[in-house]
């Protein structure tokens, strides 16, 4: 019997992706690695830190958050919106910053990859609430 293959290095990138981690500070939370590390600026009395990941404390948003960030991102530059919060990239980047202690300029400041992965996991939250 032959040998099963190896996936592709970039399958196993998005595998790896997409598979929410545990944080020890929120168990359940969505940790999403990032492909390369980014710096935080200083700011007031924190100072500067390099991240690897970002933990999306999405249980923690309350209806206000959705709310608001709805709004922030239907009235965003980048155009009307869209029909589904479900599946608007500005909505989730909003909810992202919400819950993960980044701005939205930090975030949009991500390679795309890092940006995309981040928005699935928002996207995935609001698909599997019941």
């Amino acid at each position: 019997m032959p040998e099963p293959t190896a996936a592709p290095p970039a399958l196993e990138e998005r595998r790896r992706r997409a598979v929410p981690l545990t944080d020890y500070t929120d168990p359940g939370a969505p940790v999403v690695k990032l492909a390369a590390p980014m710096t935080i600026p200083a700011v007031l009395d924190r100072p500067e830190r390099t991240i690897d990941a970002v933990t999306l404390r999405l249980a923690a948003l309350k209806g206000g958050d959705v709310v608001d960030a709805a709004r922030a991102s239907q009235g965003s530059a980048q155009g009307a919106g869209s029909l589904s919060v479900a599946l608007d990239v500005g909505f989730h980047v909003e909810i992202a910053a919400r819950c993960s202690g980044l701005t939205v300029e930090q975030l949009r400041g991500l390679s795309a990859p890092d940006l995309l992965a981040i928005a699935q996991a928002v996207q995935a939250f609001f698909l599997d609430a019941e």
